[in-house]
């Protein structure tokens, strides 16, 4: 039994069969948890869909009600990149509740991941690459509203976290991105380093921790991120997935009385 859960739901898959979008991974990743013992049946839990007021935290009422009913335009579906369904609407909803149980899992056990979501390319009022609704935003912004949280540190790109999620979150005071990473206070440093020195410092933190994506483990990662893990950490804990297109896994990670 791991000392967190993973949350997880077979809706995630859409079946969107030969997609460039290989939603199935979703459910290859549970299964190959679950066969390489990994992880047991009684590790995963099931989510509830995010409710309209925790979407409406970040997405126009106009952009909720399209995807309730099914009226996207057809430039709007051409941005989106997937078949519109309402299997596609119910998955963005279970995926944002599947973030928001994580997050707060994560606030309780020290660890939380959703192995769905992570759609960070949504925005407001219309969604692109494959992503409808920004999950990570909804979480973030229903976890505080209940109080549990007031900053957030989302993992991405410069360009992503200025672009897409600057709009979602609008944050004056800078309690979502603190921009001082960038100004000169702090030594400078690339974006692949900083995050391969953090995954460094969480390995040594935390001994059972383990690193699971694509082309990980010996093959040194991409970029090079995980560089030098195997001969620190041992195979065990650097595991590949052969997944088309990636993992796609959602990870909130917190540090208990923080």
């Amino acid at each position: 039994m791991l000392p967190f859960k993973l949350v997880y739901h077979p809706n995630y898959d859409l079946n969107l069969g030969p997609h460039v979008f290989p939603s199935q991974k979703f459910r290859l990743i549970q299964l190959m948890l679950l066969r390489e013992g990994i992880a047991g049946p009684e590790d995963f839990v099931l989510p509830e869909e995010a409710s309209d007021v925790d979407l409406l935290r970040v997405h126009t009422p106009e952009w909720i009600g399209k995807l309730r009913s099914g009226t996207l335009t057809a430039s709007e579906i051409m941005k989106l990149e997937v078949p519109y369904s309402p299997e596609l609407a119910r998955a963005c909803w279970l995926a944002a509740g599947g973030s928001i149980l994580a997050g707060q899992m994560a606030l309780r056990d020290g660890f939380g991941c959703n192995l769905g979501g992570g759609f960070h390319h949504a925005y407001a009022n219309h969604g692109e690459g494959f992503c409808a609704i920004n999950d990570v935003a909804v979480a973030i912004r229903r976890l505080q509203a209940d109080g549990a949280i007031r900053k957030a540190m989302v993992v991405d790109t410069k360009e992503e976290v200025e672009d897409v999620y600057a709009a979602l979150l609008p944050s004056p005071k800078g309690e979502l991105y603190n921009d001082s990473i960038l100004t000169g206070k702090h030594p400078e440093k690339r974006f692949v380093d900083a995050i391969k020195g953090g995954l460094h410092q969480s390995m040594v933190q935390h001994p059972n921790l383990i690193l699971m994506g694509q082309d990980i483990a010996e093959y040194g990662g991409a970029f090079k991120i995980t560089e030098g893990f195997v001969d620190e950490f041992g195979k065990e804990r650097g595991l590949k997935a052969n997944f088309q297109n990636g993992t796609g896994l959602s990870v909130l990670y917190a540090v208990k009385n923080a």
